[in-house]
């Protein structure tokens, strides 16, 4: 052994600092997501289940919110079905493919779709030029990838999802959504007996429907998406404002791998999907249970949660993509559907979905509610009060315009919208109380305030209530308002008069427009009608539809390994499905004919091999089944975004003049200025429509979900970002324990998304 002394090991060093909480959650969650990647494998897409599939016959077709209303009890719990319409439909595309009008494109970043990335800008394009762009970008792929073998939607979905989780090769898409049917076109013919908004009234709405089949059948049909939201039993009718994307349908013309990111609709409506021509679509969809939609947002803010330390909100752009694998692993229900031409996609209330396209094609989609939505569109409504988002419209004038309509309810229709009402009235009448005990006056008796309109929401009443949305939770202020002498422009709701400025209580005033006992009338009325039907009910020997499983009220007791079993007609539809698309290859052609020439540049024909049997695009697909069905359901609007610039308001006794000037108009289709305020109305655009927020930050305790209890609790500011990263509603509010600040666009905000 050699003399020399052996060295002394060295102490360990004390790291001279550790990771803070937050470093230390985010560290947590890298690790979790990695070991989520490494048993990946495990799971193929493949293995995500089939979602339900139906085939209506002619009789069954002819009506279909009743159709719709036959179904939902079991395809809600799937969040999303097909509808194949019976043989012999044959809808024609109305979109004027020689049109040289350019249309605006989204550009996707497909593989950095999961990063929740903001789409800039596409190129513009007319139709034929943009069915140019994807037919070329589509046979690039294929002449990559499968040179010598057949490129099938399952090959295809595969590629997606390699693309969009490993980042494996970049991928460019530019996506013509929401594309505006009134300014540019519909794939459906315009009604002429006045049962579109967009349509004319040249002939008298008959009471018998058009034969099945005929040209006029697909002009005036209900299963026409321009007719759909105005049809008799639709909710929806009784909003007469045209809204592009919710009552007036979208135009989408899609391409290889364009994506409709996660969401859900606005309002949690219904939507309804149309599949005019081309390749297929990819959909996936989760339950709209309370349940199964937070445990999305659950999902999503995990795995993401890197992003959404720079980008709370990230979910609301309708930008982001994640596989539904990692759903499956969290033993969240999920399915697929794969839709072809001619197809139906209904997507139910709250039902998260999303999806992509596997080339060219065109798709239209709109937004229709059934008076079971009722108790979700409630559940939408308080939830976007706790993040200060504004409704599309006024739940609360909604609901007291489906009261002047009693005969159009059902007994469970009625029994949700007394529900609603008693909730409303009771909270209304509470807190009333409880600001007068501070001091707060009521000035409505001395002030002529308009009424509201309960037979339509039409032009004048949105613009009315674009005028009265609360400071501080954006709510539509439908009943009443609390305003103050400091402000000509500013008015808040009950729940945040506190917050409304920091002015002493005796220097605001409550403005009301429905007193207690007229809404307690509405309601004696509606339980009076309930009573009605159960009498008939009793007499005629009639059994209620029960309650959907998929509803907010019931409880869901199944999990994702007992995913609704399918059994008897509801499997036998699946399985004819998938014999149908047996040895389907996707088109590289355009959805729509282009000169000969054209298709032989490309090299490809526009027929497709479909069940062994050729069939154009265009037409029937020779295999024994109707013509092959996706628009994107991803809807927006057009907001009228209102600026007040006010000028000092001086202290003065609750009188005319002290009030807020939008308020001392007794007609809502005119806008009274006083010398205290300048009125301006400007026309902005926001993309892409807000989903639910995930979470909220406040100084005092806030509970996620919708609470029916009496909540005073400021919501968080959110900045509603679409994906085109513009801003809706503007200005955003920071609360303090002494005052809410907000920046100069206070009273703006966007009649939308």
């Amino acid at each position: 052994m050699s003399g020399r002394s052996k060295r002394a090991r060295r102490p360990v060093q004390k790291q001279a600092f550790a990771p803070s909480a937050q470093e230390q959650l985010l560290i947590n969650q890298a690790i979790a997501n990695s070991r989520i990647d490494q048993g990946r494998s495990d799971l193929d897409i493949s293995a995500i289940v089939d979602g339900p599939v139906y085939y209506p016959t002619v009789e069954e077709f002819q009506h279909p919110l009743k159709y719709v209303n036959k179904i939902r009890a079991e395809a809600s719990n799937y969040g999303i079905c097909k509808i194949v319409p019976p043989q012999g439909w044959n809808m024609p595309c109305e979109v004027d493919m020689e049109s040289k009008k350019e249309f605006e494109t989204k550009r996707q970043i497909v593989n950095r779709l999961q990063e929740g990335v903001t789409f800039g800008d596409g190129e513009e394009y007319n139709p034929a030029s943009y069915q140019k762009y994807a037919s070329d970008s589509t046979k690039a792929w294929k002449d990559k990838h499968y040179k010598d073998r057949d490129m099938t939607p399952e090959a295809l979905e595969k590629d997606y999802w390699n693309i969009v989780e490993t980042n494996s090769e970049k991928f460019v898409a530019e996506y013509g959504n929401d594309i505006d049917c009134t300014e540019y076109w519909s794939g459906f013919p315009l009604s002429r007996r006045g049962r579109a908004l967009n349509g004319t009234s040249e002939e008298k709405d008959k009471k018998e429907e058009p034969e099945f089949g005929t040209e006029e059948y697909y002009r005036e049909s209900w299963w026409n998406l321009n007719n759909m939201p105005t049809m008799p039993g639709s909710v929806l009718r009784h909003v007469k404002v045209p809204i592009n994307g919710v009552n007036v349908p979208w135009l989408y013309m899609g391409t290889l791998f364009s994506t409709f990111c996660w969401h859900n609709e606005d309002n949690y409506l219904y939507s309804i999907n149309y599949h005019h021509k081309g390749a297929p679509k990819q959909w996936y969809g989760v339950p709209g249970t309370r349940k199964d939609a937070d445990g999305l947002e659950k999902v999503f803010k995990n795995f993401l949660m890197l992003n959404l330390k720079d980008t709370p909100d990230l979910l609301h752009h309708i930008t982001t993509m994640f596989s539904p694998i990692l759903l499956r692993k969290a033993n969240i229900p999920v399915c697929k559907i794969q839709q072809h031409p001619g197809e139906f996609i209904i997507t139910f209330p709250r039902a998260f979905h999303g999806g992509f396209s596997m080339g060219p094609n065109i798709g239209e989609a709109v937004n229709f509610a059934t008076p079971d939505w009722l108790a979700h569109g409630a559940d939408a409504s308080e939830r976007y009060r706790t993040f200060s988002r504004q409704a599309v419209f006024s739940h609360d004038r909604l609901m007291f315009t489906m009261a002047q309509y009693l005969n159009e309810h059902s007994i469970r229709s009625c029994e949700m919208l007394g529900t609603e009402l008693t909730r409303v009235i009771r909270e209304e009448d509470t807190l009333r109380r409880r600001l007068y005990d501070t001091g707060i006056q009521n000035v409505s008796g001395k002030v002529p305030l308009p009424r509201n309109n309960l037979e339509k929401l039409d032009e004048a009443s949105a613009n009315y209530d674009d005028k009265r949305l609360c400071l501080v939770c954006k709510h539509i202020c439908f009943f009443s308002a609390v305003a103050c002498r400091c402000s000509s422009s500013k008015v808040a709701c009950l729940r945040h008069a506190n917050w409304l400025c920091s002015c002493p209580p005796r220097q605001k005033f409550l403005l009301t427009w429905e007193s207690i006992p007229d809404m307690v009338g509405v309601q004696q009325a509606v339980s009076k009608h309930l009573k009605i039907l159960r009498a008939q009910e009793h007499t005629n020997g009639e059994v209620a539809l029960p309650e959907p499983p998929g509803s907010p009220h019931r409880k869901r007791s199944i999990s994702y390994n007992d995913h609704v079993p399918m059994t008897g007609k509801l499997l036998e539809n699946v399985q004819k499905n998938r014999e149908a698309r047996k040895g389907y290859t996707v088109p590289v052609c355009p959805a729509l004919p282009l000169p000969a020439a054209y298709c032989q540049v490309i090299g490809e024909s526009s027929t497709a091999t479909v069940g062994g049997g050729q069939g154009i695009l265009s037409g029937y697909d020779g295999s024994g089944n109707p013509p092959l069905s996706s628009g994107n359901p991803s809807v927006k609007l057009e907001s009228a975004e209102l600026k007040v610039e006010r000028a000092e308001v001086p202290a003065a006794a609750h009188t005319t003049e002290a009030l807020p000037s939008i308020f001392a108009s007794a007609n809502p289709t005119t806008t009274t200025t006083t010398t205290t305020t300048t009125t301006t109305t400007t026309a902005t655009t926001t993309v892409g429509i807000g989903t639910t927020k995930t979470e909220t930050t406040t100084t005092t305790t806030t509970t996620m979900e919708p609470k029916r209890d009496i909540s005073v609790v400021p919501p968080a500011s959110d900045s509603d970002d679409s994906g085109s990263g513009q801003n809706s509603p503007q200005g955003a509010i920071s609360i303090d324990a002494a005052n809410v600040v907000k920046s100069e666009e206070d009273n703006s905000g966007s009649v939308g998304v």
